[in-house]
Parts: C-alpha cells; sequence; structure tokens
C-alpha cells in the first residue's frame, strides 16, 4: 500500500490492497494521505519495491515512505527551527521590545517549550517502529502552527518579520507529506493566525495586514496544491513511461531469443551434418558466431531493464576477492591473448579472508570493465587491482581499479558514458561497435553495491575505472568454515541419482551419502524411468548425456506423468550456452556442472530445500561404495546469466591436488584406490569405443565419447583428459573428419600419459600405506 494523499510517484492502490490496519480509523486518521494523491518525491523513485510501499515489522504494516517524510521534517526542524527561534527572539527584542506581549521570562518559557518540542518529535521520529506514524503526523501537522502562532502573539509588533513562515510550514507538509495534511495544516494556521489577529493588540492595528496575510494564507497553499499535483502527475508519467520501456526490452529481447535459438541450432546442423566442404562450413561460422553475438547484446538489453525495473537478484554469499578476480581474467584470457596484450593483477595481501557480498554483481562489473579496457586498447597493458582503503574487524571497503593503455575517452563524455545506450562513437563509421549498455549495467550494480563507479581519462594515454566497496568479513576460521560448509546439509532427503559412467555415479553418490541422504543409482535412463514410475523420491538428479535415454527426455516423460515432479537438476559436462538454454527451458530446478563438489552438491539441495537444514546431530552419512567430484551447480535463474569461463591449456596428466580431492570425500585410501581403478577402466573403455569412432568417420559418436571423457577427467582431477575431451565435444564436423588421424594420435598420448599418472599415484597410495600396515601388524603382534 502507498501513502493516501500526495506522494509523488507512487501507484495508485486499491481499497482492496489497503492493510487492514490503515482501513480502520484510529486517532489522526483522517490526516493520512489519499492513494490517489501521492506526491513522494523524486530522489526516492530508485528505491526497491519493499522501500515503495510498507515494510513488515512484527504484526505491523509499516509505510516506509511516510517515516522517512517525519524524520527529515524532525531533522529539518532541528537544523532550521533553532537559527528561526533565534531570530524570532532577536527580531522581538531588537524590533520594539517594549510592544511584546510576553515578558523576558515568558518568552525563555515559550522558547524552551519549542525546543522541547523539536527535541522530542525528532526523538520519536528516530525510535518510530511505526506504531506513532499517525500520532506524529498529527502532533506536528497540528504542533507547527501552532507554536508559530504562540512566537507571533508574543512577539507584538516584531511579528511582522516571519508571519511567512505559516507558507513554509504548510508547503512543507504539501510537498513532503501530501495535500490533506497540508490542507489541515493550513486550516489550523489560518485558525491560529485569526486567533492572534483577535487578541493580539498589535496586529489589530493592522487590519489590512492581517487581511492581506490571511488571503496569502488560503491563496497560495490552494495555488501549490495544483502545482503538487501537477508535478506528480508527470512524475508518475515518467515513472510510468520508464518501467514500459524497460518490460518492452525485457519482452522484446526474450523474444527475439526465440527464433535465434532456431538460427543457432540450423548453423551448427549444418557444420555437424553437411559434406560440403571448407566454403558451406565458414559460412554456418559466421553465422553462429554473429548470433551468438547478438546473443551478447540481446542478455545486456535484458540485464539493464531487470536492473531498472528492480527484478535483478544477487544472493549474498561468502566469496574471496581474489577467486572473483581469477574468474574475471578467466573469462576476458582468450580476448588478451588474441589482442596481445599484458594484463597484469595486483590484489591487496591484507585482503586474506573471506569477504560476505554479492559475488555476481561484483564480477559482472568487473568483466565490464575489463572487457571494455580490452576493447578500446589495440596495444599496451591493461592492470587490475583491488586495494582495502580502510579495514577493521567487522569490514573492508575495497577499491577496485581497471586502467589501460587504450585510446582514451574525450573530457565532454566523461560524464556520459553512464547512461544507458551512449556511446562515444557516432553514425555510420563506428569502430568498435556495441550496444553502450555495459557502463550503465556496471553502474547500476555497483550502486546495489553500496558505491559509486568514477572515471578518469586522457585521450590518447588510457583510462581509468574505479570504484569503492564495502565487504563484511566472513570471519572463516578452521571450526567456522567447518560449520558453515555443514550448515548447508539439509534433512535426510530420498535422491534418484542416473549416471550410465560408474565414477561418476560413485563419486556423487559418495558425497550425497556422507550427508546422511539415501541414494537410490540408476545407471541408464531406462533404469532411471523404471525407479521414477514405481518410487517416490524427493530430488532427482540426471546425467545430461546417457547411452540409452538422455536426461532430457527423462525429465519429459516424468514431468508429464507426476502433477508434481520432484525437483529434478541435470549433471553435465557440456558447458555451451545452448545446451544450458535448452534444459533450463524445459522446466528443471538447474544445471549442475561437473566435475562436483561438496559445496555444489550442498547448496543445490539447499536451493531445493532452504528450510530443512538438518542439525549437525541429525547428520549421520550412509554407507556407500562410491563418492563424488567438484561441480558448478546453478539455479534456474543463475544459470541464464552466467557467463561461460575459459580455462588455461593444462600441462599435467593429474592435478597435483588430486588426491587430497579425493579425501576431501572419503579420507579412505581403500576408497581413494578402488575410485582411481575405476576411472582408469573407463578411460580405458572409452577410448576404445572413441577409436572405433573416430575410424568409422562416426562424429555423433566422437562427441558422444569426448563428453563422457571429460567427465571422468573432470572427477578425478585429469585436466589435459578433460581438455581433450572438451575439443572432441565441440569440434565441427569438417575438423573431426579431416583430423581424424591427429585426433587419434592425441588420444593415446592423453590417455596413455593419464593411465601412468593414475599408476603412479596408485603406487604412492601403496607405498605409503604398506610401511602404515607393517607398523600396525608389529603392533598387534
Amino acid at each position: 500500500m502507498s501513502l493516501r494523499s500526495g506522494s509523488i510517484g507512487r501507484f495508485p492502490c486499491s481499497p482492496e490492497s489497503t492493510p487492514a490496519p490503515f482501513r480502520r480509523s484510529p486517532p489522526f486518521s483522517f490526516l493520512y494521505p489519499r492513494c490517489l494523491e501521492t506526491n513522494r518525491p523524486p530522489y526516492r523513485t530508485h528505491r526497491s519495491s519493499a522501500h515503495r510501499h510498507q515494510t513488515k515489522e512484527g504484526n505491523m504494516v509499516v509505510d516506509q515512505p511516510l517515516r522517512e517524510s517525519l524524520l527529515a521534517q524532525a531533522r529539518l526542524r532541528l537544523r532550521l527551527g533553532m537559527p528561526a527561534l533565534l531570530f524570532i527572539v532577536g527580531a522581538v527584542y531588537l524590533y520594539d521590545a517594549a510592544h511584546q506581549q510576553f515578558e523576558a521570562h515568558e518568552m525563555g518559557v515559550l522558547s524552551l517549550a519549542y525546543v522541547a518540542y523539536c527535541v522530542a518529535t525528532y526523538w520519536f521520529s528516530i525510535h518510530n517502529t511505526g506504531r506513532w506514524d499517525k500520532a506524529l503526523l498529527g502532533t506536528t501537522v497540528a504542533g507547527d502552527p501552532l507554536m508559530l502562532s504562540a512566537f507571533l502573539y508574543a512577539a507584538g509588533d516584531g511579528a511582522i518579520l516571519f508571519v511567512g513562515f505559516y507558507l513554509f510550514t504548510i508547503l512543507g507538509f504539501g510537498f513532503r507529506v501530501g495535500i490533506r495534511s497540508m490542507r489541515w495544516c493550513q486550516g489550523i494556521a489560518i485558525v491560529g493566525f485569526v486567533m492572534v489577529a483577535m487578541y493580539s493588540p498589535a496586529w489589530r492595528e493592522m487590519l489590512m495586514v492581517t487581511a492581506s496575510h490571511i488571503l496569502l494564507l488560503i491563496v497560495v497553499p490552494l495555488y501549490a496544491s495544483g502545482l503538487i499535483r501537477g508535478l506528480r502527475d508527470a512524475q508518475m508519467a515518467a515513472k510510468y513511461e520508464s518501467e514500459a520501456k524497460s518490460k518492452l526490452l525485457a519482452n522484446v529481447s526474450h523474444e527475439l531469443r526465440t527464433p535465434l535459438t532456431g538460427i543457432i541450432s540450423a548453423a551448427q546442423l549444418i557444420q555437424a551434418e553437411t559434406a560440403g566442404g571448407d566454403v558451406i562450413n565458414a559460412k554456418a561460422r559466421s553465422i553462429t558466431d554473429m548470433a551468438w553475438h547478438l546473443d551478447g547484446e540481446i542478455s545486456q538489453l535484458l540485464d539493464l531493464s531487470k536492473l531498472q525495473l528492480g527484478t535483478s537478484k544477487d544472493e549474498v554469499v561468502a566469496f574471496t576477492v581474489d577467486n572473483v578476480i581469477s574468474n574475471v581474467v578467466d573469462a576476458v584470457q582468450a580476448a588478451v591473448t588474441a589482442k596481445n596484450l599484458a594484463l597484469t593483477v595486483r590484489i591487496d595481501p591484507s585482503i586474506s579472508v573471506p569477504v560476505k557480498g554479492m559475488a555476481q554483481s561484483l564480477r559482472s562489473v568487473l568483466i565490464n570493465l575489463v572487457g571494455n579496457a580490452i576493447k578500446f586498447t589495440d596495444a599496451g597493458r591493461v592492470d587490475v587491482s583491488a586495494e582495502a582503503i580502510e579495514t577493521n574487524d567487522a569490514h573492508y571497503v575495497v577499491r577496485f581499479r581497471v586502467s589501460d593503455t587504450g585510446i582514451g575517452i574525450p573530457a565532454e563524455h566523461l560524464s556520459k558514458i553512464f547512461e544507458p545506450f551512449y556511446q562515444v562513437e557516432r553514425g555510420t563509421n563506428r569502430k568498435y561497435g556495441g550496444t553502450g549498455l555495459g557502463m550503465a549495467i556496471s553502474k547500476e550494480h555497483v550502486a546495489r553495491l553500496g558505491g559509486r563507479i568514477e572515471v578518469r581519462s586522457t585521450v590518447g594515454e588510457g583510462s581509468v575505472f574505479w570504484f569503492d566497496i564495502p565487504l563484511e568479513k566472513a570471519h572463516i576460521g578452521s571450526e567456522t568454515q567447518a560449520e558453515d560448509a555443514s550448515a548447508q546439509v539439509v534433512l535426510t532427503k530420498r535422491v534418484l541419482l542416473a549416471d550410465d559412467n560408474a565414477t561418476n555415479l560413485a563419486l556423487i553418490r559418495e558425497m550425497l551419502c556422507r550427508d546422511g541422504h539415501e541414494v537410490v543409482a540408476a545407471t541408464s535412463g531406462t533404469e532411471a524411468l523404471s525407479h521414477l514410475a514405481t518410487d517416490a523420491f524427493d530430488i532427482v538428479m540426471l546425467d545430461y548425456n546417457m547411452h540409452d535415454i538422455d536426461g532430457a527426455q527423462v525429465w519429459s516423460i516424468y514431468s508429464m506423468s507426476r502433477t508434481k515432479p520432484a525437483p529434478t537438476y541435470f549433471i553435465t559436462a557440456d558447458t555451451t550456452v545452448a545446451t544450458k538454454d535448452r534444459l533450463l527451458s524445459l522446466g528443471a530446478a538447474g544445471v549442475m556442472y561437473k566435475p562436483i563438489t561438496f559445496a555444489m552438491i550442498r547448496k543445490t539441495l539447499h536451493a531445493a530445500f532452504p528450510d530443512e537444514i538438518a542439525p549437525v546431530a541429525e547428520r549421520t552419512p550412509r554407507p556407500s561404495a562410491q563418492t563424488p567430484v567438484q561441480a558448478n551447480v546453478q539455479t534456474a535463474a543463475q544459470a541464464a546469466y552466467m557467463p561461460n569461463r575459459l580455462t588455461a591449456v593444462a600441462t599435467e596428466y593429474l592435478a597435483h591436488d588430486a588426491l587430497e580431492n579425493l579425501r576431501e570425500i572419503n579420507p579412505s585410501d581403500a576408497f581413494a584406490k578402488r575410485l582411481l581403478s575405476d576411472a582408469k577402466d573407463d578411460i580405458a573403455q572409452i577410448a576404445l569405443e572413441m577409436s572405433i569412432a573416430l575410424a568409422e568417420g562416426n562424429v555423433p559418436a566422437v562427441r558422444r565419447q569426448g563428453h563422457a571423457m571429460k567427465g571422468v577427467s573432470l572427477n578425478i582431477g585429469a585436466p589435459r583428459l578433460a581438455a581433450f575431451g572438451e575439443k572432441a565435444m565441440t569440434s565441427s564436423f569438417e575438423a573431426i573428419h579431416g583430423q581424424r588421424k591427429e585426433l587419434e594420435d592425441n588420444l593415446k598420448q592423453e590417455v596413455a600419459g593419464t593411465v601412468a599418472a593414475i599408476e603412479g599415484l596408485l603406487s604412492d597410495i601403496d607405498r605409503v600405506q604398506a610401511p602404515a600396515e607393517a607398523g600396525a601388524q608389529n603392533g598387534r603382534s
């Protein structure tokens, strides 16, 4: 519900939407603003919907703008009321002390009463929780003109100098609170002034002056009420137009994506299926590249419209600054390499602990700023830094800075570059392209983060963008870290897990079982459907690519057969936007990207069951013969806007922390040996099937085995083999056909190296295990 009379820029509300507390008639309810006469000041229009209407405190519905208006008036009363009091008292004694109505001590008592009134209204406004809104409004609507009337009576002839304060008080209520409150204040002021004129000898002697002031008190507020209504209508119309524009942008952008998806799919099919040679393939690739470019521009339109409408949401999470910046560097590394630029990163060592904040918004800003720096720098360097400019036990204030040695921005454009669609380049000879939305989106995100983005630039020398934001320290110590990790564990759930790869199935099942969940495993889509037809589950996790029926088909059949299907998440190593959009459009709860981690599994379950956190005492690991991975989980809302990360070229067959990662899942050496042995067998089998597919020129089979190879490799920490699997998944039809011999050689080399690394790790485990077992045997003997 909004204010009832005069808040500029507010939406009309209906009687049905008015909460019950405001449909009654409590004291001073006649002063409460009308719904259709709103005049909230322009500077509040950017507030969130929680502030635009009401907030709920306890069992009360509180009108936030009214509280803010009352507090603002109380502050103004203190700032201007005290100097005005000195002016009135000084005028009384300097103008004509002989004609004043009160003695000095009486004037002192009246002055003290006014000071007490100002302090009391300020105190009640500061501590107001909504209970005193109407009482405060009624008190000040009557109190302000009555206190002024008392001073006018006491001042005698000197009162003529400050009788205009009536209008200041009346119009203040009109612009801040509403026309109805202004009318009541006006009426009380007129009555008060008439009483002064009747009982004060000084004013009785000035009948024409008195009459002229009464006329002003009648006419000026009436005229001002028309201006207030006009201002309200103009601002409301502008607000409606702005929101309509943002909704149009969102709707049009969404509708553009439907045919765009068809264009991309058709072009990819042409690339995959045609044998028309390099010319057709090149043209299809051009269509795909341009379509993805257009998709990026559409995404920016959607981001801007969501920010302007206030529907963009970003979760406050714990993160590290260096991790966010690393993600940004990964995302832009290809562009840096392509332009042969130097990219340097400097992070203040004092930013040593995790922080809490809107990590996705921060990442979006930095990607925009760094991306622009690369875009407008043809030679030289781009520098990214994070510096703690203020720190204490509770928080940092961090300055993020992005500088470049690019073309720079002319001084006359610096004040406009954060406006939507504004571009320094104009006309048909634009070199760099773009929509001009990146900086506007960055500005909105920085404002949400609690900061303000600044820029300094010199043409021909480069630009510097920076912003300061507060970040609360997460204080994650060893005990707290374990507590925070376990805090995401939900009550025991019955989980259906489907994956046709034994290693993947073992890893994810082990993670779920260690958190106390009951897992039913399926090794194929057909088996998953069988379980879903005969059993009930709290949550379903489906591998996207299974050999018989893929996860998307399983979900489609399952969702059509149930009125309320369990929350279902897809597990995939395919990070392409097309696959992500397809899976989310089916109505699934989210997407989990391999490799899978404990944190991501827990985050997924917490997203599905946010109110069912298990107490630590109730978390009992279940026995399992298998285990998990490292993953990125995205809810349906998050996944649509998460950029794909680029990864560096792997240089080692097994990650140095591969064994440590497996021991985080299950500290048993037997588990690690079993999992590594299973993975080695899976890799050999996948390599054999891929070799047959390459020999036969069966591109779909090559891609399918590449997907399987990537999944297994990521789960055990084999980056080189995972990179090869990614290449096999994403290579074009022509590339696979034309490079079959090279791919076969690479496959043999990567598999041999990875298998050797796995065998070496198994030998290391045996060497460490043997003395321990011998010592244990000696101890028993």
